[in-house]
């Protein structure tokens, strides 16, 4: 799950009412609706269900817990809220917006709970493939090695490095792509260049021309 705070609702008591649910799952669709101008047809596209479908939820005769869970988090774009706010109105009749783990630790083990584990592992898989999606896009920074080639190929030792503040944790911040002022200022001394040019050879993650 992402580390920012949602809330679920708390364990139902014993007069947990079916029907109170699925009504709030009608309402869910009719706020859906008409925050959006939203046609029937319209709000099937969004969530991905036929109009026969739709005529069944809207029947109040579905338990939205037993719907898809790609399902409610469309439906749950298009009210703005997030899919365990969409559980919690469900189950409480509020919209919640955050949650401690004790919280959600309670609600889980309570009795009353026990019938959606298969839906709160179905949201959780979801959640945590969108996110593993999302890592496996986003492409890894390359390396920046012609500072550390210079170091190298003017035989600088490491004692020298020191005192020019070019120590191997500010070499890898480097190497990142991170640098202080004083590292640009050491290698243009180093390099008898400008510090201009230094620096914009580090923002530019590239080497200076004919500099070995």
């Amino acid at each position: 799950m992402p580390n920012t705070e949602i809330e679920l609702p708390r364990a139902p008591s014993d007069s947990f009412d079916q029907d109170t649910i699925n009504g709030r799952f009608v309402n869910a669709l009719n706020t859906a609706l008409v925050s959006n101008r939203y046609s029937q047809r319209k709000l099937c596209a969004h969530i991905g269900v036929t109009i026969g479908t739709m005529t069944k939820y809207m029947r109040g005769a579905i338990n939205p817990l037993k719907v898809g869970t790609e399902v409610q988090e469309k439906l749950a774009e298009a009210l703005g809220v997030n899919l365990p706010s969409l559980i919690a109105y469900y189950r409480t009749g509020e919209y919640a917006s955050h949650i401690t783990r004790e919280d959600v630790t309670s609600w889980i083990r309570s009795e009353g709970a026990q019938e959606d584990i298969p839906f709160i592992l179905d949201a959780t898989s979801s959640v945590f493939k969108s996110g593993l999606d999302h890592q496996s896009k986003e492409p890894a920074a390359e390396k920046y090695d012609w500072p550390a080639e210079v170091l190298a190929n003017r035989k600088i030792s490491v004692a020298m490095q020191e005192r020019l503040g070019l120590d191997e944790a500010v070499m890898k911040q480097l190497a990142a792509g991170r640098f202080e002022t004083s590292t640009v200022e050491a290698f243009a001394m180093l390099l008898n260049r400008d510090t201009a040019e230094v620096e914009d050879a580090f923002n530019s993650r590239s080497p200076i021309a004919g500099v070995l």
